[in-house]
């Protein structure tokens, strides 16, 4: 049911996801079923031909486990049977009454094939950035798990994130968001180690989290019918909120709730951030990174979207400029852009109209891309404030526009001979 949810739904909730279905190998403690694998390792024997199931005595690994790796070739989902994962819980980790449903443990077997998505697509566990964090993650956790000040943070943190998720408009999400960032950098204290611990969980986990959830909402969305009764949406959303602002619980209570926040940090970037998850990939920057340059913008942009697009092979935050009321504002009434670098304005087919600059506070050097990225044209045009401001109507059609200030280290008209990409799906 997982490969299934991944194959239907996965491209639709990360670009990539879907068309890598990960082997699974499924340990009961005394054998191990293999679904799935091309190359099924020494001591695999076929038990099922046609269900592609293979099966050995023993486990691969010791212990309740769910992690990605490579056997035989393949990055493999290792992840004990459900009722070993209940018992773990119940017998050793102190959790009282655990229960794993069987939507829960879809859920959590589509979040680890989402890590063998990461490993595949960036190379191996070298390819995941470490934001300089060095340590022993179990040791780091055990610190921040017995520190009261960590904990009142994150959960000050946490109930910030909650809100946002709940709150309509871009503005006032923005509003919110900047409440969560005055509560993280207010308690940078806890030491680069742990932030830097913080942030590479929120990397790896939180986004595989956002997969794991979305990939079910979807389903649900859908009127899935299957093997398994799958929660309505808002339960499966509530769920995920909830954990924001609830005590630290379970066996891995501070990794689970980091996972949580960066969950929703990727469902807040879907709206403020299009083209998040390839930016996030590409240039390996933190989830906060990205977060806060989608939440500081011009007090005139605040309805705008950002995004991030690729010159030359460098990588630009812009404001997005998609719908005919954002063509018309663009970069009006700003002085000064803060985080972002230009604007890029997206439209659905190539056009052959004016830009003029009626009331913006900048020079600004401005490119025309056609539908291929190539750049058909370059200007650079003053700030106007009269009535009867010089319009500019370039001799091709184009597709893309991007806006820089004539003082960027980008120099548009040296550009001739790079593609303009943008981030993400938008095109």
């Amino acid at each position: 049911e997982a490969r299934n949810l991944i194959s239907t739904y996965g491209e639709g909730v990360w670009t990539g996801f879907g068309d890598i279905l990960p082997p699974y190998a499924v340990q009961t403690g005394e054998v191990t079923y293999l679904i799935g694998g091309e190359n099924p390792p020494d001591g695999f024997h076929k038990d099922d031909p046609e269900a592609g199931l293979y099966v050995k005595e023993g486990s691969l690994l010791r212990g309740p486990v769910a992690t990605s790796l490579s056997i035989g070739g393949e990055f493999t989902v290792v992840i004990s049977a459900r009722d070993r994962l209940e018992e773990y819980a119940n017998s050793f980790a102190h959790v009282e009454n655990f229960n794993l449903s069987r939507a829960e443990y879809v859920q959590a077997l589509v979040h680890e094939g989402f890590h063998a998505y990461q490993l595949s697509t960036l190379g191996g566990v070298e390819g995941i950035p470490s934001f300089g964090f060095t340590g022993d993650p179990s040791a780091v956790q055990e610190d921040l798990r017995g520190s009261e000040n960590w904990d009142a943070r994150i959960s000050r943190a946490g109930r910030a994130l909650s809100r946002a998720s709940s709150t309509e408009g871009l503005p006032a999400k923005r509003k919110v968001l900047r409440e969560y960032f005055r509560v993280i950098d207010e308690g940078s204290g806890i030491g680069l180690e742990a932030q830097a611990f913080e942030a590479q969980t929120q990397w790896v986990e939180g986004t595989a989290r956002y997969a794991g959830t979305m990939t079910v909402l979807e389903a649900n969305r859908d009127g899935r019918r299957g093997p398994v009764d799958y929660e309505p949406a808002e339960e499966v959303l509530s769920g995920l909120l909830d954990q924001l602002s609830s005590e630290l619980s379970g066996p891995t209570p501070v990794r689970d709730k980091l996972a949580a926040m960066g969950a929703v940090k990727g469902l807040a970037l879907d709206g403020l951030f299009p083209g998040w998850k390839q930016a996030l990939f590409r240039e390996k920057v933190g989830l906060d990174d990205l977060l806060r340059s989608a939440v500081e913008v011009p007090e005139p942009l605040e309805d705008f979207p950002v995004t991030g697009v690729w010159l030359a092979g460098e990588f630009l935050t812009v404001g997005l400029a998609d719908n005919r009321s954002r063509w018309s504002q663009g970069l009006q009434h700003v002085s000064s852009l803060g985080f972002l670098d230009g604007m890029v304005f997206l439209f659905p087919e190539p056009v052959r109209s004016g830009f003029w600059m009626k009331d913006t506070e900048i020079a600004l050097q401005i490119g025309f891309f056609s539908k291929v990225g190539r750049l058909v044209e370059s200007v650079v045009m003053e700030p106007c404030r009269s009535d009867d401001c010089p319009v500019h109507v370039p001799e091709e059609p184009f597709r893309f526009v991007l806006e820089l200030p004539t003082d960027s280290y980008f120099q548009l008209e040296e550009m001739s001979r790079s593609l303009l990409e943008i981030s993400g799906d938008l095109t």
